[in-house]
């Protein structure tokens, strides 16, 4: 699937696959065609996630008694029904779960795959996509004994997952 830049609001994202109106393979669709945000008035979420339900309704209600909702607020609004529309269905159709069960985060990291991960990652760190990608970064650099100096191979170090 081509990748292309794309403007989400006042974000510019190069190289993702984005899609205003995503649609799985299963046929599913996220937007709900009737509902529109109180602050952008863009479309909402088709079946929006507990989180936004709630923001939803603490917004209605402040925005009721108070006439008015801070600016940040609007911006993390109207961020998460953007996520929910357009960057949640891409994560599912990648196959990342719907939801979370944090009661079994511990049983998953112990299992044998994990495991097995876990161990090859330790025994030989050199292996791993985020190692290579750094080592390339720091010996494509144009002064590699730079990198002596922590501050500036910190900025990288905290590129590395985990």
């Amino acid at each position: 699937m081509p990748t292309t830049t794309v403007s989400l609001g006042h974000t510019k994202c190069a190289g993702v696959l984005v899609a205003d109106q995503p649609i799985l393979s299963s046929g599913k669709t996220f937007i709900n065609r009737d509902k529109k945000c109180m602050f952008c008035e863009e479309r909402l979420p088709k079946d929006p996630s507990p989180h936004f339900l709630r923001l939803s309704s603490v917004f209605a209600k402040r925005q009721r008694a108070e006439g008015a909702i801070q600016w940040q607020e609007r911006i993390d609004y109207c961020k998460r029904h953007r996520a929910e529309i357009r960057t949640f269905p891409l994560g599912l159709q990648a196959g990342y779960p719907a939801t979370i069960d944090f009661d079994q985060v511990f049983e998953r990291v112990r299992s044998d795959v994990m495991n097995k991960v876990l161990i090859r990652l330790i025994e030989s760190p050199c292996s791993s996509a985020a190692y290579k990608s750094c080592a390339a970064e720091i010996a494509a650099a144009p002064n590699p004994r730079k990198w002596s100096d922590s501050s500036s191979s910190a900025k990288y170090i905290r590129k590395i997952p985990g």
